[in-house]
């Protein structure tokens, strides 16, 4: 679900073709809480800080028009459990 600014922005911001969105990565520092959320996470894996940087790009792409209130979510398939 898209966060509440995101969703105001898009349609506020319409006339001057700007769009609005977001991406929510999935990661951890500690060791402990990193396994942990790695055992939760459908693929095994957290996010790496090279698919953010790619996500990114691809949000911040001018030919990426349509897509605005919306959210990226990248979290392995947890939100699907």
């Amino acid at each position: 679900m898209p966060a509440a600014a995101t969703l105001h922005v898009a349609p506020t911001q319409r006339p001057r073709k700007m769009v609005s969105r977001e991406e929510l990565p999935t990661f951890a520092k500690d060791p402990e809480v990193k396994q942990r959320a790695i055992e939760r996470v459908p693929i095994g894996q957290l996010t790496t800080a090279a698919e953010v940087a790619f996500a990114v790009a691809h949000l911040c792409d001018r030919r990426n028009r349509q897509m605005t209130g919306s959210t990226l979510l990248m979290d392995g398939g947890l939100s699907l459990r």
